[in-house]
């Protein structure tokens, strides 16, 4: 699968993703029936949850709204890490979605059972200087978290445990973990890299990237056509 250099799309996926991001940051109440104020915060990531959305940022922040974004609520957080990547795992309708993670500095990852209502710490790495990046929810027991310098670690059983693996000889940076319609895995991170896996995860193999600067994400539009963005406004389209 090739990659050819593309433009547009992306940028209003990410206007998008933007919009959603600052709606949170500029109303939050901070407990139930109270004004919305307008905190100054860096927030990272956003999810959907069912008719719902959480978003992530700095200082632990985690916020939820229950009113297509009319409003937001703060999440109880355990932490006080900068919290880059939250994802919930699908499940078949009508069970609502419950089950969700978010990760961070500090080697953080926590754990909602709750629609990211309250979380609790459920890992954190040994070296403190380790930042997770993004977090992607496979199910309601399996998950892979990816992050700076390589760093990648999954769970099959909920997080209870925790397993580092090491996918490259290279230390480069992961961003982004998505997953395609079809069910493709796909891992983007620095120096052009782009990984793709058929089987959730258990093995990967690399994509022919475009260019050998850091890519940021890899989006499937369908079963055969994919979007990767990076440095400067770089997006490409595979043909």
């Amino acid at each position: 699968m090739r990659l050819a250099s593309r433009c547009g799309l992306l940028g209003a996926v990410g206007v998008a993703a933007s919009l959603l991001l600052a709606s949170a940051a500029s109303s939050v109440s901070t407990s139930p029936g109270s004004a919305p104020t307008a905190p100054r915060m860096l927030l990272l990531d956003g999810a959907a949850v069912g008719p719902d959305f959480v978003v992530v940022g700095e200082r632990g922040t985690i916020l939820f709204s229950s009113d297509q974004a009319a409003s937001w609520q703060r999440g109880r957080s355990p932490s006080r890490a900068t919290l880059t990547g939250v994802s919930f795992a699908p499940v078949p309708p009508p069970r609502p979605v419950r089950q969700g993670w978010a990760v961070g500095h500090d080697a953080t990852i926590l754990v909602s059972s709750d629609a990211g209502r309250t979380w609790t710490r459920q890992f954190q790495g040994e070296d403190l200087q380790q930042s997770f990046l993004d977090v992607l929810a496979l199910d309601e027991r399996q998950a892979i978290a990816v992050g700076a310098y390589g760093l990648y670690y999954f769970t099959r059983d909920a997080g209870q445990t925790w397993t580092q693996r090491k996918l490259r000889a290279e230390d480069a940076h992961f961003n982004r973990i998505t997953r395609g319609p079809s069910g493709t895995l796909y891992l983007a991170g620095e120096t052009g890299t782009m990984l793709r896996s058929t089987d959730d995860g258990a093995s990967w193999t690399p994509l022919r990237a475009p260019y050998d600067g850091s890519v940021y994400g890899i989006m499937a539009l369908d079963r055969r056509t994919l979007l990767a963005h990076g440095l400067e406004g770089k997006v490409f389209r595979s043909t």
